[in-house]
Order: structure tokens, then sequence, then C-alpha cells
């Protein structure tokens, strides 16, 4: 029984991170360095943004699995229904709010604050579970990547940003979302005493 409350409170986490993704897309004030990638290629190929988090999340494990090699625990292949699970997530909670309005950069910014808000709940859900994290927020996944590389994930999304294509209309306004993320994360390790 115990197992199965962890798996709701997972399953409630990822649920809120899906909403928090759809605000921050509705906002049109960009979304969070690990949103940047499926949002920019849904915008690119005939990918919904939530079959495109899949895609990435998929490529996350197998890059997880080249840079851990033998001490990759194949528990965490978890990682790929809850990739899954997230991407459609995704797409629903898209299409739930495709009708919200957004008319003005005022709403524009509540919408991208509650996006905000929601990403830091449901994430502290997915990590008060326990059980099994999307392949990007895996606690080893992030240890490999510094101790090996010294390249962490938000690094290198944060390089997407400088591509050609990142200078085209419909994504021009990452910055406010991006500082925002950076105020929420400051102020969560200044709490936990991080």
């Amino acid at each position: 029984m115990e197992l199965f409350k962890k798996y709701l409170l997972l399953c409630a986490g990822l649920m809120i991170v899906a909403f928090g993704v759809a605000f921050s897309i509705l906002a049109d004030l960009g979304t969070s360095p690990i949103s940047c990638p499926p949002y920019v290629a849904s915008m690119l190929c005939p990918l919904t943004v939530g079959e495109a988090t899949i895609v990435m999340h998929c490529i996350f494990i197998l890059i997880q699995m080249a840079l851990l090699r033998k001490d990759y625990e194949w528990v965490q292949l978890m990682q790929l229904p809850v990739a899954f699970v997230f991407g459609y997530m995704t797409d629903f909670a898209c299409w739930c709010i495709a009708d919200v309005p957004c008319p003005n950069y005022l709403m524009q910014v509540v919408w991208c604050l509650v996006g905000i808000v929601l990403v830091g709940v449901g994430v502290a859900f997915e990590v008060v579970a326990g059980v099994v994290t999307l392949a990007a927020t895996t606690r080893r996944w992030r240890s490999a990547r510094r101790s090996r590389h010294g390249l962490t994930l938000p690094r290198s999304l944060w390089m997407c940003r400088l591509w050609p294509w990142r200078a085209s209309p419909p994504i021009c306004g990452l910055a406010e979302r991006s500082m925002g993320s950076a105020r929420v994360r400051s102020l969560r390790r200044s709490l936990s005493g991080s």
C-alpha cells in the first residue's frame, strides 16, 4: 500500500509539472530549460510538445547508460514509462488550457509565474515520492554528468538558446521565464539549506 501511495504522489507531481509546462507555453515568455528543446522541436516538426518530451527523455536514458556504463542501475529503466506518462500528460495539459485567455503582457507574466510555481511544486512531489523520476532529474545522472564531463545538462540546454533558430519570433521571450525560475530555485535552496 505504501508503494501505491508513492506512485500516486509521483503521478500527481508529473501532472502538476505538465500543467506548469503548459502554462509556460501559454504565457509565451519562454519555458524552463528542460522544456525548451521539446517546445522548439514541436514548432519545427510534426511532433507535439509531449511527443518531443518523450523522445528527449528516451535520449537522456540512452545517455545515462552510455555515461554510467556498468554503474547503470537497471531499475532506472522505469524512467521510460514515466517519460511516456509525462509526455502524454503534457499534451493533455496543453489541450486543457488551450482556450485560457492570455490577452496582454500582464496576463503573460501571471501565467508564467503560475507555470514556475507549478513546476516547482510538481518536482517537489516527484522527489518526495522517492520512487523514480524523469531522466533529467535523477540524482545519479546529475553526478555522472558533473564528474565525468564537467558539463551539466542545464548548462548544455542554456547553449541551445544561442542557436540561430533562437532568434525567430515565436520563441524570443525566454528571459522572463529563466529569470523567474532562477529566483524560485535560489529561494528553494536557501530555505532547504543546501
